[in-house]
């Protein structure tokens, strides 16, 4: 365990191991290399404690990300509360968030995408009585969350601030073939407090 490492572990692995997404046999290859690697294992020790600061904001809701449908699942059985949506290209689909819900979770559908490193979220948000408009960017998301999907979390408390609005979020990859226009996905969001009984 000396020595500079000549065959240093990319971020993404590491991030990939830190976050439980990597396929059994390639999290088994990552810890021989770590466990007999000091500068990888300082490397992974550092993005592991990252990862864990991330996932306690965004539990508490004060920050969005990308999650793995991993996350997903042990944040559920930790007891949060998630509301999702699944979003296909060119849809558009009614939203809220609940007062109970913790994280409104959106799954994009995506198309195959070859060569891409990493997904730009554009959303235009426009209030539906005002007209006033607002822009937000989530740049550079990994897209190798989940094949076909990208889970993106949201704070439910920032959401439910929001009055009646219409979101249209379009996503871009970018990667050795430069960028490359996805989809665009429509959300209609209406305040917990002025949906009709019945419908959240």
């Amino acid at each position: 365990m000396n020595g500079a490492c000549t065959t240093p572990l990319t971020s993404e692995a590491l991030a990939a191991y830190a976050l439980g997404e990597l396929a059994p046999e390639e999290a088994e290859r990552v810890e021989e290399h770590f466990f007999a690697c000091a500068e990888c294992t300082r490397r992974l020790e550092a993005v592991q404690r990252l990862a864990t600061a991330v996932e306690t904001l965004v539990r508490e809701g004060r920050v969005q990300a990308a999650v793995s449908p991993e996350w997903l699942r042990e944040a559920e059985a930790g007891g949060l509360v998630v509301r999702a949506y699944r979003l296909a290209p060119g849809e558009t689909v009614a939203c809220t968030a609940g007062p109970d819900d913790h994280l409104i979770v959106l799954r994009f559908e995506l198309p195959e995408l070859e060569g891409a490193e990493g997904i730009d979220l554009r959303a235009e948000l426009v209030d539906v009585r005002t007209g006033e408009r607002r822009e937000v960017v989530a740049a550079d998301v990994p897209v190798r969350r989940a094949p076909g999907e990208l889970l993106y979390a949201y704070s439910a408390a920032e959401i439910r601030s929001l009055p009646r609005t219409r979101v249209t979020l379009r996503a871009s990859a970018h990667g050795a073939r430069g960028d490359q226009p996805i989809a665009s996905y429509t959300l209609d969001h209406t305040p917990w407090d002025e949906l009709a009984p019945g419908t959240g």
